[in-house]
């Protein structure tokens, strides 16, 4: 206002007074931040909506900046790349033994458990060999961790681990039963009929049908993927083995796995948590990005920045592209309304652009800005 009046005074004799009050005008007009103001929250709002209708929730803005920016990807084993529950893959049975009659019987006296490996042993002799026929059932009883017991057709049933069959004594072994044989990180539970070691039965977390394509994608997102569990060691071997991680740890406790991601932050890394556990919740809140997978534990929820409702694997992979895609429409958003404002504002100021164009150029910054950010 000032230096127009001053230029107008010098070059025709007397101040402009009006034609200084339309370039101020002018002035504040393109200089309104509306549309820089408008360019990072679009983008963001856009994106929290697109991942909404995918089960995501978005729940800390800031989290998608740092998922790109290749950070260490951390992820638990057991329900987040696993279906996390066991899965019987063998059944092994003696010959001295008629097989479909002991089938039956262990599935008989397993429906009296609702232990997960119970579960899995009923669900399992049910889809191969039909409907389970419990006729005399009587003295069932549970150890909790260890096994059952019962007595079926007359006949004394135990089901469970080594230690709890190792209880017995003088158990016959068949010599067409192997039962040193390497466990490779399978769990087995053993069937004894009578004293005598009737089979045993394999069972096995199993990997997710996607978890190896996914991997293969995060790793164009991630400076590294590493695994830390609670489970055995050679359980995690056997599972891991075929997928592409950089680096696993087996048998930690809660505060181990928060001291893990401590280690890799004080170097300078981010750090992002993919657990589905209320075991996890310490190291979703400790870490940069917390993600809650699948349905996961309140505590868990709470304490992370993105919630993943879906057990789809591959939706870890999606919020990384997502995180990307989002920053992309920022960065154009920004660039749009610093190229607006940054060409509108020298033209104010040197009286060459009106007060209606410049009302003008703010529109079409903004609805270029909307515009960018829903396509």
């Amino acid at each position: 206002l000032f230096g127009w009046s001053l230029i107008t005074l010098l070059t025709s004799g007397y101040p402009d007074y009006v034609k200084a009050i339309f370039s101020f005008m002018t002035v504040l007009v393109m200089g309104y931040p509306c549309a820089l103001g408008m360019a990072v929250p679009l983008a963001i709002i856009r994106g929290s909506g697109e991942a909404a209708l995918n089960g995501i929730f978005i729940r800390n803005g800031d989290a998608l900046q740092i998922l790109t920016e290749k950070p260490i990807l951390i992820l638990d084993k057991t329900g987040t790349i696993t279906l996390g529950k066991p899965y019987v893959i063998d059944f092994k049975i003696s010959k001295e033994f008629e097989s479909k009659e002991l089938i039956n019987m262990v599935a008989c006296l397993e429906s009296y458990s609702n232990h997960p490996v119970a579960e899995a042993i009923v669900e399992y002799v049910v889809e191969e060999f039909g409907e389970v026929d419990c006729a005399d059932v009587s003295n069932v009883k549970t150890h909790v961790g260890l096994g059952i017991e019962g007595v079926i057709n007359g006949k004394r049933l135990l089901i469970g681990s080594e230690e709890f069959i190792g209880r017995l004594r003088d158990v016959k072994i068949p010599s067409d039963l192997d039962i040193y044989d390497e466990n490779d990180g399978y769990r087995k539970v053993y069937i004894v009929v009578d004293n005598v070691l009737a089979g045993y039965i394999t069972l096995s977390d199993k990997l997710k049908d996607d978890v190896k394509d996914t991997l293969n994608i995060l790793k164009k997102y991630t400076k590294e993927i590493g695994l830390l569990t609670g489970d055995k060691l050679e359980n995690t071997e056997r599972l891991v083995k075929d997928i592409s991680l950089d680096w696993y740890r087996a048998g930690l406790k809660p505060e181990d796995k928060a001291q893990i991601i401590r280690s890799l932050q004080s170097n300078g890394n981010r750090v992002v948590m993919v657990g589905d556990g209320f075991n996890d919740a310490p190291s979703i809140s400790l870490s940069d990005v917390g993600i809650a997978y699948g349905v996961g534990s309140d505590i868990s929820v709470s304490n992370s920045d993105i919630v993943i409702v879906s057990n789809d694997f591959s939706r870890v992979a999606y919020v990384f592209k997502l995180a990307r895609k989002m920053m992309r429409k920022t960065k154009r958003n920004l660039f749009t309304a610093f190229l607006y404002n940054g060409i509108g504002i020298p033209l104010a100021a040197l009286s060459i652009l009106q007060p209606y164009w410049a009302m003008i150029f703010m529109v079409l910054s903004v609805t270029t800005l909307i515009i960018n950010s829903l396509i």
